[in-house]
């Protein structure tokens, strides 16, 4: 299952704290900073413990918007695939 995320954080640091929020639940996942010329950061501690309490399958869809840029926190919806 794919982590990563096209770039929409202006990160200062290589790996960076953020937080996903799904109704009221929430996850503390770290992104990491592609780097360079990269267009995408990538989710690591955190997100296996996300996918699986969300109940993440393959070709599902999720889509990232920041709600809170200050946490930064993410509100997160999610397509299920069929």
């Amino acid at each position: 299952m794919q982590k990563v995320v096209p770039k929409f954080l202006d990160m200062e640091r290589k790996k960076q704290n953020v937080m996903l929020q799904i109704e009221n639940r929430m996850w503390p996942v770290k992104l990491t900073n592609g780097g360079g010329d990269m267009q995408y950061d990538r989710f690591t501690s955190g997100w296996s413990l996300f996918a699986k309490e969300s109940k993440l399958q393959a070709g599902d869809i999720c889509i990232f918007e920041l709600i809170d840029p200050d946490g930064p926190t993410l509100e997160v919806h999610i397509t299920k695939a069929r």
